[in-house]
């Protein structure tokens, strides 16, 4: 075949790309039943903000994932239930002081700040003062699309600022006054 004419290259061009299309139908249709068959995605993770605590039940907005991982990006509202078998934990971010922000220029990465983990209580995450608490809930069965499900473990972070030592959840430390 000679491929300087010009209606030679677009001829073989054409027949090229037949054969792609071709392939992929051909492809498509022997894998059908594999590519139909994928399970759905499975969440054992739900991260959010908590908008309401009614007796032993979280309302949260948030979205499905696993790892810190998004599943999807539509955010959703789902009621978690706290039982006796609920693990609740705070981790405790130490704030930098002024002086330390002005060397920094104002920047702080939470890896670098002083941390403790110690156990929470369900009030913290909701009360007048604290609104939209972020929350990382976790399962140990699969949650995906769940709109009610029992938390296995819920983890959130409580700021404490270096002006006092009170901790208030979702708000850092107040000063005493």
């Amino acid at each position: 075949m000679n491929l300087n004419n010009n209606k030679n290259k677009a001829i073989f061009i054409l027949i090229l790309a037949i054969i792609v299309v071709v392939s992929i139908v051909v492809y498509m249709s022997k894998h059908k039943k594999t590519l139909q068959s994928q399970p759905p995605a499975q969440a054992f993770q739900f991260m959010g903000n908590v908008k309401d605590l009614q007796g032993q039940t979280l309302t949260v907005s948030g979205i499905y994932g696993n790892n810190f991982h998004p599943l999807s990006t539509s955010v959703r509202d789902v009621q978690v239930v706290v039982d006796a078998n609920t693990k609740i934990e705070k981790n405790i971010w130490y704030m930098p002081t002024q002086e330390e922000l002005k060397k920094t220029k104002g920047i702080w990465i939470p890896k670098n700040l002083k941390q403790e983990t110690a156990p929470g209580v369900i009030t913290d995450l909701h009360s007048a003062d604290i609104q939209d608490k972020e929350v990382d809930i976790r399962s140990e069965s699969d949650i995906n699309n769940k709109n009610i499900f029992t938390a296995t473990k819920i983890t959130y972070i409580v700021q404490v600022y270096p002006e006092s030592k009170s901790i208030v959840p979702g708000k850092g430390a107040i000063p005493k006054k």
